[in-house]
């Protein structure tokens, strides 16, 4: 697995912070969701990758996870087709 780190560290619930995955960074987007409760993350840098957590630093868990997969999903793809 590699290595991840943050970047900005925030104490607020609707900011965007930055996250270290290998040697690439990704702004993530934190909300605080009022309908529900919890917060929810998204990651503007990769359509469709949204997580979501009781508190930020489990969104934030869960958003490095879904980026994970978005990324793995992406280089499955690009095996599979080739340009």
């Amino acid at each position: 697995m590699e290595s991840i780190r943050m970047l900005n560290p925030f104490t607020h619930t609707n900011l965007s912070k930055n996250l270290i995955i290998g040697l690439m960074q990704f702004k993530i987007i934190l909300e605080e969701d009022e309908d529900v409760g919890g917060f929810i993350a998204s990651c503007p840098g990769l359509p469709g990758c949204f997580s979501q957590g009781d508190t930020v630093e489990e969104a934030i868990e869960n958003i490095k996870e879904a980026i994970q997969a978005c990324l793995e999903s992406l280089a499955e793809d690009e095996l599979h087709n080739p340009l």
